[in-house]
């Protein structure tokens, strides 16, 4: 969100650098937010999405199986 003090309309953009993580699934966003008044007046601020593969994999076992011969 963002505000101004004359401008009713700020526009906001937003620029990624994105990182690769340890495993295909994983990353780092670094997020870079600009807020742009009407004047060219400009703020800006960072924050950082990490993205984690923690979930376990699953599986499902076949039932077993009795061979009589």
């Amino acid at each position: 969100m963002a505000n101004d003090n004359c401008d009713p309309d700020v526009s906001v953009a937003y620029s990624d650098s994105v990182t690769a993580g340890v495993c295909a699934d994983e990353l780092v966003i670094e997020r870079e937010w600009t807020a742009t008044d009407n004047c060219g007046n400009k703020a800006t601020c960072d924050h950082t999405i990490t993205i984690e593969d923690t979930g376990d994999p699953e599986i499902t076992c076949p039932s077993d199986v009795m061979d009589r011969m």
